[in-house]
């Protein structure tokens, strides 16, 4: 799940990596990339992803703990 999820976030933001620590904001995301990111997930994960939870975790590594919780809620294989 990790690995699709760095991708999108590389892809959508125009950067070549990403760590646990790396900002959306300030790796370029604006409110336009939010809810493209909101959308990539959803259809990567098959899970619903408030814009609101993508803003309040702003790191990868919370945005990527936020996507496993959902996906095990949902019982979705992840990606």
């Amino acid at each position: 799940m990790e690995a699709a999820l760095r991708e999108i976030w590389c892809k959508l933001l125009g950067v070549d990596s990403v760590s646990s620590s790396s900002n959306f904001f300030i790796d370029g995301g604006d409110s336009s990339k939010l809810v493209a990111l909101a959308m990539e997930i959803r259809k990567e994960f098959s899970i619903e992803m408030p814009l609101m939870s993508i803003f309040e975790a702003q790191s990868f590594g919370n945005l990527s703990a936020e996507v496993s919780k959902r996906i095990a809620q949902s019982g979705t294989k992840g990606g």
